[in-house]
């Protein structure tokens, strides 16, 4: 078993960790109402139609929520996973890990983030993976 679970993939959220690895961070976009989804699924939730494609996130958002995994040094903890709501549509909250103190010091709900992209080393059945790593920002204005 590998520190940290694999995700597993299926043909609704392959693309989406395709576009991890070439550091692109996508949401699904319905074609007929325009709703963005995330996490990916074939039918829309909001007009049930099964038309879409995949769009670039700005891949800003804030701080929603956060808790700290304290885990055996061994296995590689303590880590801080972010919830992060994302600046494109507020319903969407997206997980990750977040730079910064591994206690989660000077994390608040709001704090302004920007997606960054993190290489896992092979784990469960030799993969290698990309994990979104998002990171404080300051926005002016």
């Amino acid at each position: 078993m590998s520190a940290r679970p694999y995700p597993a993939t299926d043909l609704d959220s392959a693309p989406w960790w395709e576009a991890l690895r070439r550091r692109e961070l996508l949401l699904q976009a319905c074609g007929p109402c325009r709703r963005l989804r995330w996490p990916a699924r074939a039918i829309c939730n909001d007009c049930g139609s099964d038309d879409w494609t995949w769009v670039p996130a700005s891949g800003f958002g804030t701080v929603a929520s956060w808790t700290v995994t304290h885990r055996p040094a061994t296995a590689g903890g303590p880590f801080v996973v972010v919830l992060v709501r994302l600046d494109d549509q507020d319903d969407i909250l997206m997980p990750g890990y977040v730079d910064g103190p591994q206690d989660g010091a000077g994390l608040v709900i709001g704090l302004p983030v920007q997606v960054g992209f993190e290489d896992v080393a092979a784990g469960d059945g030799g993969r290698d993976l990309v994990v979104l790593r998002w990171r404080p920002v300051h926005r002016s204005g």
